[in-house]
């Protein structure tokens, strides 16, 4: 026989009489067919034409072998052939890319970044980038984008392939994947070898030495899912774009992509809407771009809303978002924000993973929680999971880019992830088994905030201490507890008033976690909040818990003072007082006494504050008190260089430093070097100011302090400026500032910012002091402090007239610390 098919089959059907039409009736083909194999038109016929032919010509079993032999010689050697070699009749350049989105707004340096890196030498490999982020979050635009961009530098040809990763009906397998490449290089659909691993060398063949572009769509690492690593080709000069809701174990120069901002998602509704439509309610747009939170999905939904009604205007669409939710109103035709990110939780909680499911309970706990960032503690002690279970569940949903790590150990999930979450989660569970998880997790945070809270206070008498803080780890210290409850601040603050009134238990643990928050707010939240919290805790404090309510009304008045409310905070410190009286609790007492004489010394009333305080002192003393004692002195000591009674009150502050000192209390010890220094520095011993001063900024800052850090840097630039050093003054007050700046203690703004302007006026930069007089006097007025923002006007006034006379000294200040 011959080894061209089409001789070979021409022979045969002479050889037995037969025309075309008679073979073609005997085999069940069209005479077409017998000739296009004849002429051959088709050199590869399929295997179930081959048997019909061998049936029309009654071949024996030695022709129909040799036959069968001629095709398959004639596979071997054409099937891998090279693009100027293939069938006629198909595009030998493939150009399969879609249409990328007609507008873009937004995200051109990550254009850039992709493009650049795709045009990138890879050495011998091709090149590979990947492009990850969650569901709707806009990834298949960019890479249709970057793959129109990059187009002219691959001539072969531009593959796009959908690999369905996270289809419901389910991935395209590899083999199935490889199939469509091959194909989509002129290979015929017969002849893409049935095992994967051939039908990947066949892939690598036929694009070595190419140029050509393959941008995978939707890839994931299930199980079932095409092995990417399947589908690169082999040498260099080739790229792949490969697009996934999460990284891969395929080698990829990964692009994350996150939120649009909020200027670019505003511009993105404005292009496809209108400025006719937008700009006339500027406050209803960004209502709608905060509703959709940077998710392009959410965006393109509200746009196509809003274009399919132009009866709405953006205010009415913006109000039914607001009154509904995003997960109502967020929908549009077969496209919704609740059915792409459910079907992503979906897939975790049927997976045959147990990190998938374990990572999908995670999920579930954050919707059940009122905030979107938690911690991997918090979801452990949700579940009773070790921290190596959270952890990996947690890292999970980052894979799944269904959250992202925000802080060591904290983690935030996507504001429309959170609500989708939060439906599922309630649809799922009952109102008791919801109360109970969030229990569970404020008592997490209780234990958490009554560690942390002998950083300035010893633990309140009557409470049992141990039982509150025996979840925690005996070796995790106070001060990476309050490490943990800073960085879960808002979580622990929702959760507190959502659990608050549910039940008498459920009060009794938010009174607790008022109590152990002290520390909190006084050293990293500037008392913001710290009084409305206590007033929760009161409210909902049972009847039977007489010590909880005898120290947050003492609480209570260190955080109205600490808030400038001295008035309310005489009367809840009387109030406390009172109850410790009644109920025979003298340490209590003791406490209230002392913080009675902070707020009565800043309402002016010096000997009633005397008085208080000596109270105070009196029962630390008598109840063996000593750390009572020392906040005794300490304060005292204040009071007494306020009635002129200086040497007096530096005898205190000397007592109080030594107490503390023996004891080992670093933010006693801080405060209390703050007092010294002040005094020392103002009575003109500054060489003994300065090392004290200096030694409270260091051990503020050892102990992470940032309002005591604050206060020491700002009394200690002063003491520069007063040392007739108005340049090291300028620098010291403007790291205090920059601690303002950056993580707050805003209660030292003013009086640093003050301090500074001073110091640059008598350095004639009056422009730069003209910036932080009017600084400081608009912060005064945004706290609504008038009689303070009418001092401050007046005295940037007399600073001003006094500059044609040149740098004067400004006049010395003490302010008493928080609590």
């Amino acid at each position: 026989m011959s080894d061209d098919f089409g001789a070979t089959l021409r022979g045969l059907r002479l050889a037995c009489g037969l025309t075309q039409e008679q073979l073609a009736e005997r085999c069940g083909l069209s005479v077409e067919g017998i000739s296009v194999l004849e002429r051959g038109r088709r050199k590869r016929p399929r295997a179930s034409t081959i048997d019909a032919l061998v049936r029309g010509l009654g071949l024996d079993e030695d022709d129909a072998r040799r036959m069968r032999q001629v095709c398959s010689r004639r596979r071997v050697g054409e099937t891998w052939t090279r693009p100027d070699q293939v069938r006629p009749g198909w595009a030998l350049r493939p150009a399969q890319l879609p249409a990328p989105p007609p507008l873009h707004v937004g995200r051109d340096d990550l254009v850039r970044a992709v493009t650049d890196r795709l045009r990138e030498p890879a050495g011998l490999a091709p090149q590979v980038v990947g492009i990850t982020g969650m569901a709707g979050i806009g990834k298949t635009s960019l890479a249709l984008r970057v793959g129109h961009a990059v187009a002219p530098d691959f001539p072969d040809g531009q593959i796009y392939l959908d690999l369905r990763g996270h289809h419901p009906a389910g991935a395209l397998d590899t083999r199935a994947a490889l199939a469509y490449l091959l194909v989509s290089l002129g290979v015929h659909s017969d002849d893409v070898p049935r095992d994967a691993d051939q039908a990947a060398a066949a892939y690598r063949t036929l694009t070595n030495g190419t140029r050509l572009l393959v941008v995978l769509d939707d890839a994931a690492d299930h199980e079932g899912a095409a092995d990417v690593a399947q589908l690169l080709p082999g040498t260099a000069g080739n790229a792949v774009v490969v697009v996934s809701r999460s990284g891969l174990s395929a080698p990829t120069s990964g692009f994350h992509l996150g939120r649009l901002d909020d200027a670019s998602a505003t511009e993105l509704l404005r292009h496809v809407l209108g400025r006719e439509r937008t700009d006339p309610d500027a406050d209803a747009l960004r209502r709608l771009v905060e509703g959709c939170a940077g998710l392009p999905l959410a965006l393109r939904i509200v746009g196509a809303r809003l274009q399919a009604r132009p009866s709405w205007s953006v205010a009415d669409l913006a109000e039914r978002l607001g009154e509904h939710g995003p997960l109502v109103e967020l929908h549009c035709g077969g496209l919704g924000v609740e059915q792409t990110l459910g079907d992503c939780m979906q897939q975790l909680r049927s997976s045959a993973s147990r990190t998938d499911r374990l990572a999908a309970e995670a999920l579930h706990t954050i919707g059940l929680l009122p905030t979107y960032a938690v911690s991997v503690e918090a979801i452990g002690a949700a579940h009773g999971w070790s921290r190596a279970r959270s952890a990996a569940a947690v890292d999970r949903l980052v894979e799944a880019n269904l959250a992202e790590e925000s802080a060591s150990g904290q983690y935030a999930v996507h504001d429309l992830v959170h609500a989708v979450a939060r439906s599922w989660a309630e649809s799922t569970t009952t109102p008791a088994r919801r109360h109970a998880l969030r229990l569970r997790v404020l008592r997490h945070y209780v234990a958490l905030a009554w560690r942390s809270r002998e950083l300035s206070r010893t633990p309140p008498s009557g409470i049992d201490h141990g039982a509150l803080t025996r979840p925690l780890d005996p070796d995790l210290g106070p001060s990476a507890c309050l490490e943990l409850v800073s960085a879960d601040a808002d979580q622990v603050l929702a959760l507190a008033r959502v659990v608050a009134g549910h039940d008498d238990e459920s009060g009794l643990a938010v009174a607790h976690l008022a109590l152990g928050l002290m520390t909190f707010f006084v050293a990293k939240a500037d008392n913001l909040g710290w009084p409305e919290t206590l007033e929760l805790a009161l409210e909902h404090l049972p009847d039977d818990a007489p010590d909880e309510r005898v120290w947050l009304w003492q609480d209570l008045a260190l955080a109205r003072s600490g808030r400038g409310d001295h008035a309310a905070a005489a009367e809840a410190a009387q109030t406390s007082a009172r109850l410790a009286r009644e109920h025979a609790r003298p340490l209590a007492e003791a406490g209230a006494e002392i913080a009675g004489s902070i707020a009565l010394r800043r309402l002016g009333r010096l000997p009633d504050a005397v008085q208080a305080c000596m109270r105070g002192l009196a029962l630390s003393l008598q109840q063996g008190d000593e750390r009572g004692a020392a906040a005794a002195w300490r304060d005292l000591g204040l009071l007494q260089a306020a009635v002129g009674k200086r040497a007096d009150g530096v005898r205190s502050e000397r007592r109080s430093l030594d107490l503390y000192r023996r004891l080992g209390v670093p933010r006693g010890i801080a405060m209390t070097l703050i007092n010294l220094g002040v005094m020392l520095r103002d009575d003109g011993a500054l060489t003994d100011a300065r090392s004290l001063l200096e030694e409270a900024v260091e051990v503020s800052r050892s102990v992470g302090d940032r309002a005591l850090e604050t206060e020491a840097l700002d009394e200690l630039g002063y003491w520069h400026v007063v040392a007739g050093d108005p340049r090291g003054g300028i620098s010291v007050l403007s790291d205090g500032l920059a601690l303002v700046d950056d993580r707050g203690a805003g209660q030292w703004e003013v009086s640093i910012r003050r301090r500074l302007a001073m110091a640059l006026d008598g350095l004639g930069r009056h422009d730069e002091a003209d910036e932080h007089w009017r600084t400081a006097l608009r912060r005064h007025e945004q706290r609504g402090e008038r009689r303070q923002a009418a001092e401050l006007r007046q005295l940037w006034a007399s600073r001003v007239s006094m500059r044609r006379t040149g740098p004067t000294r400004a006049a010395t200040s003490r302010r008493t610390s928080p609590a």
